[in-house]
């Protein structure tokens, strides 16, 4: 057996085009194509005219919905038309269950019609439906024709489509979504950080810190510098200011781990006695060989033997001659480089000043945002932004801020999503509430993307699960979702 499809597609018209069937074709016509209770609704007549009919083949007959651009498609269920041998060869195959995994995976026709004698014609009746999406406001109504034939059988496509039809578009409406703003939490104590690294120089074998020596001047002014900036600030109060000495790896670990801890400590004292900073509230620690140093330098070196240098430091334990092994490989010329070029830059300090800066009023935090909106929380900025008109050139600073300096935030990141989504930047929107599926602020805005761009079934299933997490606003948008589908047209809208 052989197959023959034959594709009949009509689009709309101001004045109805009629096609002109041939004498021995299956007459097809559209009585009404409409949207009901959320369902496009096809009642169609299929006049077949028995004598046109070869006994020997079966024809099924798809309606298809095509959208006004032919990008996206929907079929309605089929009807298969047999002549009178296919029908008797369809009767066995039902009587023998050969059609049960067609039905249980819902290829097997909705319609069956075996067409017997050979004079007059037989008129069958087709309603269906399927569910409405928004694409299919002005689609066209089209029909595909398989032709199943056996040995003999004939080829001629019998299948004419007398009137096209298309489905009517509905008044433009749009959905009166609710899309708020997730409001963050207040900090309640803002505490900040600021941090730096200084790379002092020390006399070989001693930690006491000599102000003038080498680099020193320049390195210790970097503490000093910073640590004003935040004594500058009336608004920052410091509670703790932390140090981390580090010592590179030549040498033995004993000698490292006191050399770093002594000089954390000569940092502390030097800070205590010539910055005027409380002892009390300076923290220390050492780590006493910085080998995580070491492998990113070594990462972004061209240093002979890079991969086997990388796998002994991350292979053989400190304790195990992971040194040795460094100093023996390649005959000591990578060591001998790492020594003179990396191990100096491994001998350092990181300092941290940690404070807490006071609540800003709206009106106080305009100012702080110019000079320094770090010192922001997030609910400041949050309030901040809703003061100015929303689109407003302030406004898009503002949330620009809150996307560069809270990036992980979920808060934050869910209401620069729904600013795109305002925007009309669906697919930048999307991309963004994917990562917060557990927050019900997010996923009512994902409903409101996906319903902005026609599909209502993933619209409705992104509300309805807001709904069971909670969201207040999900109701009244599956609402909305249910006015789209009893007809109306969905263009952008939100409703805040």
């Amino acid at each position: 057996m052989k197959k023959v499809i034959t594709l009949l597609y009509f689009l709309a018209v101001s004045t109805a085009l009629w096609a002109q069937p041939r004498s021995g074709e299956m007459i097809v016509k559209c009585n009404s194509l409409e949207k009901k209770d959320g369902q496009v609704m096809l009642d169609m007549d299929i006049t077949v005219p028995r004598a046109g009919i070869d006994t020997r083949n079966s024809y099924e007959i798809t309606p298809q919905l095509t959208s006004t651009d032919g990008i996206r498609t929907q079929d309605f269920p089929s009807v298969l038309v047999n002549g009178h041998n296919r029908q008797n060869i369809f009767e066995r195959h039902e009587k023998f269950g050969w059609h049960d995994d067609l039905r249980a995976s819902g290829q097997m026709p909705r319609q069956v019609v075996g067409i017997e004698g050979r004079t007059g014609e037989e008129v069958i009746r087709y309603t269906a439906a399927v569910p409405y999406q928004t694409w299919m406001d002005g689609a066209a109504l089209g029909l595909s024709c398989e032709t199943g034939m056996c040995a003999g059988g004939s080829s001629v496509g019998p299948l004419a489509l007398v009137a096209p039809a298309a489905l009517a578009s509905a008044v433009a409406y749009v959905p009166q979504l609710s899309v708020s703003m997730a409001v963050p939490e207040k900090e309640a104590v803002k505490k900040r950080n600021v941090e730096a690294r200084v790379s002092i120089d020390y006399h070989v074998g001693r930690s006491v810190i000599d102000p003038v020596y080498m680099r020193n001047p320049e390195e210790l002014r970097k503490i000093s510098d910073l640590l004003q900036d935040v004594r500058n600030n009336p608004d920052a109060t410091i509670t703790e200011m932390s140090i981390v000495g580090y010592a590179s790896p030549e040498g033995t670990y004993e000698l490292n781990e006191r050399l770093a801890r002594d000089r954390a400590a000569a940092m502390a004292k030097y800070i205590g006695d010539n910055l005027n900073v409380d002892r009390r509230i300076i923290k220390t620690s050492s780590v006493a060989e910085d080998w995580d140093g070491l492998v990113k330098l070594v990462e972004n070196s061209d240093i002979a033997e890079k991969e086997r240098i990388l796998s002994i430091i991350r292979n053989v334990d400190v304790f195990d001659g992971r040194e040795r092994e460094l100093m023996d490989l390649a005959g000591g010329e990578p060591y001998r480089r790492m020594k003179a070029e990396m191990f100096p830059l491994l001998r350092h300090s990181d300092y941290r000043i940690d404070f807490d800066v006071r609540d800003y009023s709206t009106s106080d935090s305009k100012a702080v945002f110019e000079r320094n909106p770090e010192l922001l929380s997030l609910h400041e900025l949050y309030l901040l932004a809703e003061s100015y008109p929303e689109g407003s050139p302030e406004y898009n600073r503002v949330y620009e801020a809150i996307d560069r300096l809270y990036p992980n935030n979920p808060a934050a990141q869910i209401n620069v999503a729904i600013l795109e989504y305002r925007r009309g930047d669906y697919k930048e929107a999307e991309r963004r509430l994917m990562n917060y599926g557990y927050v019900p602020e997010a996923v009512n805005a994902l409903g409101a993307v996906y319903l902005a761009q026609g599909e209502l079934d993933k619209a409705e299933e992104r509300f309805r699960h807001a709904q069971r997490m909670g969201s207040p606003e999900a109701e009244h948008n599956l609402a909305e979702v249910a006015k789209v589908r009893d007809g109306a047209v969905v263009t952008s809208g939100a409703r805040e």
